[in-house]
């Protein structure tokens, strides 16, 4: 368990104690964290459609930098979590299915995440999407690993025999 919910300082109003979830907000558009937040879904995106691995990696990192750059920026806003939110839900999809859940399962996961961004809580740190990114890189790996493994097998029989 990555610990406790906590009320998601970039979808929380600014605090009135001055506390480190405060973030003033605003009706920009084009903010540092929405491109932050794209970029990390594209990045996601092309993992989930074969790219590299470094690309999932980024994408994680990108999921928590956005919320850092809009509270320290003082650029959070509604669309800015909603971009968030919709990024988390969309690669947390995508990365199930990569990782082999079927496809009924997705609604009820889906659902889960839906109620929990409406009760305005989330981790502290990391997400759903984060977790099973780096469960698929894992795998991932350990295909590879395993892949490289039974080649040089078939390697090391090819040079014993006569034929």
């Amino acid at each position: 368990m990555l610990g406790p919910m906590v009320a998601s300082p970039q979808h929380a109003p600014p605090s009135t104690d001055g506390g480190a979830s405060s973030c003033e907000t605003t009706d920009r558009v084009a903010t540092v964290a929405n491109g932050i937040t794209l970029a990390g879904y594209g990045l996601g995106l092309w993992w989930i459609a074969g790219g590299p691995a470094w690309a999932a990696l980024a994408s994680i990192a990108a999921d928590e930098a956005d919320g850092i750059a809009a509270r320290e920026l003082g650029e959070c806003s509604p669309l800015g979590a909603e971009l968030d939110f919709g990024a988390d839900l969309i690669l947390a999809a995508l990365s199930l299915r990569k990782v082999g859940a079927p496809w009924w399962a997705l609604p009820g996961v889906s659902a889960v995440q839906i109620y929990l961004h409406q009760q305005g809580t989330r981790p502290p740190v990391g997400s759903l999407r984060a977790i099973v990114m780096l469960y698929a890189l894992l795998q991932q790996g350990r295909r590879r690993k395993a892949a490289g493994r039974a080649l040089r097998q078939r390697r090391s029989k090819g040079k014993g025999s006569t034929t």
